[in-house]
């Protein structure tokens, strides 16, 4: 008769090869289904912001290269990434909204694929496949890879930079000193730091890890050397770009008090470690984690497990962000304000490799009758979930200005009128022209022309002389245009006082209710916009 234990260990053994199967398949496709949804919807929503932004500073009508490193180099950022996007867009004839969002999905993709080729030897391909379906289904990733802004460009290179550290760190264990994973490191650090200075954080950070394996003076040297290296470049660059910088890097919206600096760091680790079902995965792969170590007892610890070369990256990857987060609190205790959350956008990538490197640990403690294809069943469905995230692309999600563009164009009038608008001092714009802004999705009309209202003054600032102009012209039908007001990217929070300031304007001739108030805002939106338009007036009300 056939031996049960025999149909018991078939049993176990399909259900294991099902398991090292199961994984990185589901992994794999949710990689692959995400990447894909990057491309899909790039038009859904208007530029915001910070798009707009960049649409200014990487403008492709600019011709020559030094107009666009001019241009570019007037921001607080480094022109970098806008030097590369002006670049793709004057080449490929491309409009602002299809070829910058569909740039960074490119850069996305390619930003996964690091992240997964990232780990060194001993780490399989579920942990890599399983740290690629998480980088691919988190906010960060979800949120940049649709934006007209650098920092999918700077997680391709973030993830560039961690590759190239951990060679190092296998290089520098066995002795030798890393030349070519140093060079890399050295050239992608800088080359980063020329995208975003929160990257050169991350870079000193790296270069101080390597410090503590280096078991020769020419591994020593070699460090050194690079580290500096990269260290003085970016102090030229810097000191030559903080000429060009035309606001006050002294006079931002970062903060150093206290409460600034808790807020700031809860909320970008909120963001970095995502949605519920991200946070589920790491929560499952915490949990199988500790199933295994009680199930195999307190004789056999994780230093069983963990061989030298993994225990060496993960104090990499976990010192690194730690230190880049403590270099950027350093700076702005002692020097200016700069740490934000985008601190922690920048560092995602850390976490993801990091992931991978704890997938394989805890993939490597499962490994045993029950517990490996209860890890890669439990795993996958946590994958799964996180993978519907994709269904969230091709919403209407950010700022509305093409949508209150449209209604705006839409009253009679308007599209070669003066427009009254909410606005902020730009020193950017050396004409302080909203034109870059409210004008950006509106017919072109030469005729058309701008009112700024400081939005820090708001009421006051309705009261001008050329405000109450406008509106009693407006009343008086001498001005066709009904829009007495147009706001994006301030949350008015009392509309009624602005309508009763307005309807002041007219001495009687016209009540608040005589001026209606659209709030434009897409579903799941950031901030809505919003138009204050006076109805058509009666001859009584205008005797």
């Amino acid at each position: 008769m056939p031996d049960n234990n025999q149909f018991h260990s078939f049993d176990m053994t399909i259900a294991n090869r099902t398991s090292i199967v199961l994984l990185p398949t589901l992994s794999g496709l949710v990689i692959l289904i995400s990447c894909l949804g990057s491309f899909v919807g790039l038009d859904a929503s208007s530029l915001w912001t910070d798009e707009l932004f960049s649409a200014y500073f990487a403008d492709p009508t600019l011709p020559t290269f030094g107009e666009a490193l001019t241009r570019a180099a007037e921001d607080v950022n480094p022109p970098g990434y806008y030097l590369l996007l002006w670049a793709i867009l004057r080449g490929t004839g491309l409009d602002i909204e299809t070829g910058s969002r569909g740039f960074s999905a490119v850069l996305g993709g390619l930003a996964i694929l690091a992240v997964v080729v990232a780990p060194t030897k001993g780490v399989g391909t579920a942990p890599r496949l399983l740290a690629g379906a998480f980088a691919a289904t988190s906010t960060v990733w979800f949120i940049y890879t649709q934006e007209a802004r650098a920092y999918a460009f700077v997680l391709l290179l973030v993830a560039g930079m961690l590759a190239s550290a951990l060679r190092c760190i296998d290089d520098l264990l066995v002795g030798r000193t890393p030349v070519l994973p140093l060079a890399a490191l050295a050239l992608l650090s800088l080359v980063a730091g020329l995208s975003h200075y929160y990257s050169i954080l991350l870079a000193g950070g790296l270069f101080t890890i390597l410090l503590l394996f280096c078991r020769s003076f020419r591994a020593l040297a070699g460090v050194v050397i690079a580290g500096f290296s990269v260290l003085f470049l970016f102090l030229a660059f810097l000191i030559w770009h903080q000429a060009q910088v035309i606001i006050d890097i002294h006079n931002t919206w970062f903060s150093a008090s206290f409460e600034s600096l808790k807020h700031t760091t809860l909320y970008g680790l909120r963001r970095l470690i995502g949605t519920r079902r991200s946070q589920l995965m790491i929560l499952v792969l915490a949990g199988l984690a500790v199933w295994s170590l009680l199930a195999r007892g307190r004789r056999q610890s994780w230093a069983t497990f963990v061989r030298a070369h993994v225990a060496a990256a993960l104090l990499l990857l976990i010192g690194s962000f730690l230190l880049a987060y403590l270099y950027a609190l350093g700076v702005t205790l002692v020097f200016t304000p700069m740490l934000s959350e985008r601190l922690f956008t920048v560092l995602a990538p850390v976490v993801w490799v990091a992931l991978a490197y704890g997938a394989h640990v805890v993939l490597t403690l499962m490994n045993g009758p029950l517990r490996a294809p209860a890890a890669a069943m439990s795993l996958s469905l946590t994958v799964v979930l996180s993978g519907t995230m994709v269904l969230n692309r091709a919403k209407d999600s950010k700022e509305p200005w093409r949508h209150s563009a449209n209604a705006v164009a839409s009253f009679e009038g308007c599209t070669g009128a003066t427009l009254p608008v909410v606005w902020w001092e730009q020193p950017y714009f050396r004409e302080d022209d909203p034109e870059r802004f409210y004008g950006f999705y509106l017919p072109p009309n030469p005729d058309r022309k701008w009112l700024p209202i400081n939005r820090d003054d708001l009421l006051t600032d309705l009261v001008r002389p050329e405000v109450q102009a406008l509106v009693q012209d407006t009343a008086m039908g001498r001005r066709t245009c009904q829009l007495l007001l147009w706001s994006v990217h301030m949350r008015i929070r009392d509309p009624e006082a602005i309508t009763e300031a307005l309807a002041a304007t007219l001495a009687g001739k016209a009540r608040a209710n005589d001026i209606s108030v659209t709030i434009v805002n897409p579903k799941d939106g950031r901030s809505p916009a919003y138009l204050f338009v006076l109805q058509p007036l009666s001859a009584a009300d205008l005797r």
